[in-house]
């Protein structure tokens, strides 16, 4: 793991707002059921860094030659292969950049203002702030693909291809910059299936769960 990535050892104290930091696999509604989350509960809301707007831009400007770019087409295209060497190669490069520097920082930054943050390895640096609600969001893969065709107006092929290249990224970044599997539940205090539960449902019981944890700790 390297230095930017190491986990904050205490809470901070004074937070007045509630921190809630969602992992989600590709379909679980992360960004809608954080946003939610952020609006119910009037905190900042931090998105994954590889939203669609994002990738898709990267696409446009950022040309091949960029290693950063490459991989981001790889995503815009969804067709990421974890055993090829130049996809490797290309997030080798992109993890040794101070591109994830930047954005721990920003997660960091929500210790001292409370938030909502999606992606970005939330749950893995801050693990170490009991007052941090660590959140899964996921559900059965083809119901997954579905619901991502829906949400992004694609069809189901290209559904599933995004489908195996976010969730496969997911563990590359996570593995590779952070030393951790995201799928390995002790990392999380709620997981949650939004296929099943839908995504309201899902933000009421995150809600819920981040007002008590947020009363707890503070009583402490």
């Amino acid at each position: 793991m390297s230095e930017s990535a190491a986990p904050m050892q205490s809470s901070r104290p004074g937070r007045s707002r509630p921190l809630i930091a969602i992992s989600a696999t590709y379909g679980a509604g992360g960004a809608v059921v954080g946003q939610r989350v952020a609006d119910a509960l009037g905190v900042p809301f931090l998105a994954h860094t590889f939203s669609s707007e994002q990738m898709e831009q990267a696409h446009r400007e950022g040309g091949a030659a960029n290693p950063s770019a490459a991989y981001l087409q790889h995503r815009v295209r969804g067709d990421l292969a974890t055993d090829d060497d130049a996809a490797r190669s290309a997030l080798a490069e992109l993890e040794s950049r101070s591109f994830f520097e930047e954005s721990d920082e920003e997660v960091r930054a929500l210790l001292t203002t409370g938030g909502v943050v999606v992606g970005r390895a939330g749950p893995y640096l801050l693990r170490d702030d009991p007052a941090v609600l660590r959140v899964l969001l996921d559900g059965p893969r083809d119901a997954r693909v579905a619901a991502g065709a829906a949400q992004e107006g694609v069809d189901a092929a290209t559904a599933e291809r995004r489908q195996a290249a976010h969730d496969a990224s997911r563990v590359a970044v996570a593995r590779v910059h952070y030393g951790v599997d995201p799928n390995e539940l002790r990392h999380y205090a709620v997981v949650l299936d939004t296929v099943v539960l839908g995504f309201d449902t899902a933000a009421d019981v995150i809600v819920t769960a981040a007002r008590a944890l947020h009363d707890r700790t503070a009583s402490r």
